[in-house]
């Protein structure tokens, strides 16, 4: 790594959106039952939604510490992937839906693969979802 050129990278000028802050983070866990114990009864979260296996492969389990829906999103591993766990996706929220769809448009003209883009039941906003070079899934809402 370049670590001159790195750090001379900046936000380009006339950027259509701009995003606030990391929205959540969802995670692929083992046992998506004792993560959900943890993130409770050790780190203070409380849950917003569960779903079950007819819902959502393996279930899902929505934790908060704040107003907004969820801050942590617990998947199950799905069968076949490797059992440590990891990433699921991460989402950055912007101000409003003008912005989603600028970002979006900028996405696109800059050729990222878009894979969603809509609502999905979880905290109902409507959102652009997206790969980032090296795959990780990420989401603007």
């Amino acid at each position: 790594m370049d670590v001159q050129a790195v750090s001379k990278m900046h936000r380009p000028q006339g950027m259509p959106f701009h995003c606030n802050k990391i929205g959540h983070v969802a995670l692929y866990v083992k046992d998506v039952q004792r993560s959900a114990k943890f993130y409770t009864e050790v780190m203070g979260f409380s849950i917003s939604d569960a779903y079950d296996s007819s819902m959502f492969p393996g279930g899902v389990v929505f934790l908060r510490v704040s107003g907004d829906h969820h801050g942590v999103a617990l998947f199950q591993v799905p069968e076949g992937k490797a059992p440590e766990g990891g990433l699921h996706h991460m989402a950055f929220e912007v101000s409003s839906l003008d912005e989603v769809l600028r970002a979006r448009d900028y996405l696109r003209k800059h050729d990222v693969p878009i894979h969603f883009e809509g609502r999905r039941r979880a905290g109902v906003q409507l959102a652009v979802e997206f790969t980032d070079p090296d795959g990780h899934n990420l989401e603007i809402y």
